[in-house]
């Protein structure tokens, strides 16, 4: 005979014991080292996937097996509307940049970055000989960063006392794909405190964080707007951003934060979201993301990797 409730209930009652434990100051921290609030991804798919083993082995009503049913295909429906959500964004952001061409040429213009320090990936990663950000901490008011060869490098490290206007010789890493680069020891980057000889080309961006609406969910977008400015006044704008849609299998985090002194214990429930997919465009070294910028590469010419001298 059927019973009427399933046995794999207690897994969601393991959820709210371990969710309420939480809230108890000392064993709240505890268990927050243990990484308590994650336990609720195990425990409560465990307990979907139970009840609807119960539910369709006869242990249980049927009607049991519409309670995973709902759960799986409503995350499901909520995750895949947040990917196609993702693709109009990269398709529009890509439309709007497609037509932009910066007329950068390293031989008249100085390209010089107003609130990023993006010219430290910029050198390592394309064709360009040096590039500036500014900066009010150092007598001259900008930095610059040059890619510079092996014994240049070791010239630099090795001096007992630095030039003074040499801020730091820093170590390299190769690869267009962020995860998979490879520390390179053939060359290194030079920081100095330097002026712009040449007009300058200058690059802002602008950052902002929404929660684009998505069936019974919100997409978190931070949209980056670059304006490239160019010595005559002309003005580029191009779009781009980075979006962390859900992951495709349900990852529900349950639990609290227990901030010590002065902070009170908050809440902490949200899902698992995918790895945002990184802005692009030379001034972010990166190859993917909302939108490819594919526009600012008149910036930095093609990638040149890394070859030997």
């Amino acid at each position: 005979m059927a019973r009427m409730f399933p046995l794999s209930l207690v897994f969601f009652v393991a959820t709210g014991l371990v969710y309420l434990l939480q809230m108890i100051p000392v064993i709240g921290i505890f268990l927050m080292f243990m990484l308590a609030m994650f336990w609720s991804v195990l425990l409560i798919n465990v307990g979907m996937i139970g009840i609807a083993v119960e539910a369709l082995s006869g242990r249980v009503y049927r009607a049991w097996a519409l309670v995973p049913f709902v759960f799986y295909a409503g995350y499901f429906a909520v995750a895949g509307s947040e990917r196609m959500a993702f693709e109009t964004l990269r398709s529009t952001y890509d439309a709007a940049n497609q037509h932009v061409l910066v007329p950068f040429d390293q031989t008249r213009h100085s390209l010089v970055f107003e609130n990023s320090d993006a010219r430290v990936r910029l050198t390592p990663d394309y064709d360009l000989n040096v590039a500036y950000s500014a900066n009010t901490t150092v007598p001259e008011g900008y930095l610059a960063t040059r890619l510079i060869g092996k014994e240049t490098c070791d010239l630099v490290r090795s001096s007992m006392v630095e030039p003074p206007n040499v801020i730091r010789a820093s170590g390299i890493r190769d690869g267009g794909d962020v995860t998979k680069r490879r520390s390179d020891n053939r060359f290194c980057t030079v920081t100095l405190n330097e002026k712009p000889t040449l007009p300058a080309v200058t690059v802002k961006k602008e950052t902002v964080e929404t929660n684009n609406p998505v069936l019974l969910s919100r997409l978190p977008v931070r949209t980056t707007t670059t304006m490239v400015t160019m010595p005559d006044g002309n003005t580029f704008d191009l779009r781009g951003g980075v979006a962390s849609p859900l992951t495709w299998f349900p990852m529900p985090i349950m639990g609290y934060a227990n901030y010590l002194r002065r902070y009170p214990i908050r809440p902490r429930n949200s899902a698992v979201r995918a790895r945002a997919w990184p802005e692009s465009g030379c001034t972010s070294g990166s190859s993917s993301g909302i939108a490819s910028n594919r526009s600012l590469q008149s910036l930095c010419k093609d990638h040149k990797g890394l070859e030997g001298e």
